[in-house]
């Protein structure tokens, strides 16, 4: 049970001494560190995919896979066979990526890329290729090239049959011996990675040298390297809790700076990007403490963040702010009711959001600050997060530099925004009063109304970032029976305030049955449904009968609904 006193305090990880950690007194702002995108040109791949032989849990379908720089995510290029293998894809690139083949897997009605991989290759913007693969009946794989960086590509298994003769692995290291590694062991581990890259960086030099090889070729097997050897160290640090505060001085000894232009489209280098970036969210909260929220620091983070708000509302945290004319007892109990221990999760994510932003913002090394910065923000944004960040965004523009993913950013932002703030409520968007309802018959009275034609129930809240998530393929499926006898019901439970709900509804476009359920009646739905988590799906028939339905991306939910119709 939570206090009613005007304050309560929480254990929050803050900020650590990251600054210091990674040897950041090197200034990095040196005019070379400046984001480089060039302009977007297609690579066009021909060639034939022939599986001979079944790969077990796999599928016969394959796609085309590199990691995007900025946002880490991975770029899934679907490749269209026809009946003897044939395949042609063509799609844009802005600068050189290392390309993988990946087989599919199902999942469920899905079928997803990116888990396992069946070879690697290098293409340029404006390439054209040809590329054959066949999976053999003895499992063994033959990759062949034509057309642009042949040469180079048809060189790569022959380099990595090589290298892992040479070094026992290409790994550089044992995997076991990182998941082995323990308090202490940081030091000798970081001698032995050096040793082994040093090996590595030789063996290159030998091997391409004998070969006559592309001189990028050998640029890319050495980044390879080097980068691989930066993503070891980051493992070690996080598995030996260790610091390092030469770990930025050591990765540029070995030449593999945070900010490579000659890697950008290098996998291991975006490997690494990657695993720095997840490291510094990680570091920036190692340290605890312990965070008081008054209930004025709460008034006042509502007053500002939360726009949508009713005039009483607001009226009522002005309340909580005024030190003449100072709030009720029951005025008091009812905002931290009401308000403070609803949004004091939300309150905290702002927090953290507003420390890991600074952190990143205080990195001298201005790639890093433009491209980590951006990462930050727009993750929160692709959640529907808006309310924790909005308060950032005039910081971000003036910290970060001009370049197109600032741009396009930006643009995403202010047009989820407005959908947010700026949208109006549907007509077929139907908020009905559910203070009248009654608790102890609450789910029979809501669906008796709708009794004779089948419902499609989305049980969700305002905070829950998957049930927002999962909005847009709701209204997919909406579309799907448009004129039919299909009653889309949404149900949010546990949620703060109504104002929230309705500017929710309306930024999403949420067409359909609404209503908007106080805890009481949340914690009645709850035990009805036997509801653990949301969002939660069910179906209802003609007749009442309620059942666990798929939720509104799978291909079941329609055939479910379609079923129920035809009764």
């Amino acid at each position: 049970m939570r206090s009613l006193y005007s304050f309560f305090t929480i254990i929050f990880c803050l900020l650590a001494t990251c600054l210091t950690v990674f040897g950041q007194n090197k200034d990095r702002s040196a005019p070379s560190t400046k984001l480089a995108i060039s302009e977007q040109k297609n690579i066009t791949i021909t060639g034939n995919i022939k599986q001979y032989a079944p790969n077990q849990g796999l599928l016969d379908v394959y796609a085309f896979h590199y990691t995007d720089l900025i946002t880490g995510k991975d770029v899934i290029i679907p490749i269209s066979k026809d009946s003897i293998g044939d395949f042609s894809v063509t799609f844009p690139v802005n600068g050189y990526q290392e390309i993988q083949l990946t087989q599919g897997v199902k999942f469920g009605d899905d079928i997803r890329f990116g888990m396992y991989f069946m070879g690697r290759f290098f293409a340029k913007p404006g390439d054209v290729m040809d590329f054959d693969y066949k999976w053999l009946k003895d499992y063994t794989t033959i990759n062949r090239f034509k057309g642009n960086m042949a040469n180079s590509n048809n060189r790569l298994e022959n380099y990595y049959s090589s290298l892992n003769e040479a070094l026992v692995s290409s790994d550089l290291v044992p995997f076991e011996s990182l998941d082995s590694l323990k308090s202490g062991d940081y030091v000798p581990f970081k001698q032995l990675l050096a040793v082994q890259l040093k090996k590595a960086l030789d063996f290159n030099t030998k091997y391409f040298s004998a070969t006559n090889a592309d001189p990028f070729l050998k640029t890319q097997m050495d980044l390879d390297s080097k980068y691989l050897a930066g993503s070891h160290l980051l493992m070690a640090l996080y598995k030996t809790k260790e610091k390092d505060p030469n770990l930025l001085q050591f990765l540029d000894s070995i030449g593999a700076p945070l900010n490579n232009q000659k890697a950008y489209g290098n996998f291991r280098y975006k490997r690494f990007l990657n695993g720095y970036y997840q490291f510094l969210l990680r570091e920036t909260f190692a340290t605890e403490r312990k965070v008081t929220i008054l209930i004025t620091d709460m008034a006042k983070y509502l007053l500002k963040e939360h726009i949508e708000f009713s005039e009483d509302e607001k009226a009522l945290c002005r309340k909580m702010l005024d030190t003449v004319n100072k709030a009720s007892k029951e005025d008091t109990q009812y905002f931290n009711e009401t308000y403070f221990m609803k949004f004091d999760s939300e309150y905290l994510t702002t927090f953290k959001m507003k420390a890991t932003f600074d952190l990143i913002a205080s990195n001298k090394d201005r790639f890093i600050k433009d491209v980590f910065l951006t990462r930050l923000l727009r993750e929160k944004l692709e959640n529907n997060q808006l309310v924790n960040i909005n308060s950032l965004i005039p910081d971000y523009k003036a910290l970060v530099r001009d370049n197109p993913v600032k741009k396009l950013f930006l643009k995403d932002y202010q047009l989820a925004y407005d959908r947010l703030y700026k949208s109006k409520l549907s007509p077929k968007s139907i908020l009905n009063d559910a203070k009248k309802l009654p608790p102890n018959a609450l789910v029979k009275t809501i669906l008796e109304k709708y009794k004779g034609k089948v419902v499609y129930l989305d049980v969700w809240a305002t905070w829950c970032v998957p049930c927002l998530s999962g909005m847009a393929n709701s209204k997919k499926l909406r579309d799907q029976f448009i004129g039919k006898d299909v009653v889309f019901l949404y149900l949010c439970i546990s949620s703060p305030t109504e104002s929230t709900w309705q500017n929710l509804i309306a930024g999403h476009h949420i067409e359909g049955e609404h209503y908007f359920l106080n805890n009481a009646q949340s914690a009645e739905v709850g035990r009805e449904f036997n509801i653990s988590y949301i969002p939660r799906y069910l179906i209802v028939d003609k007749e009442g009968k309620v059942a666990n339905a798929e939720g509104p991306s799978s291909a079941k939910a329609v055939a479910e609904i379609e079923k129920l119709l035809l009764k």
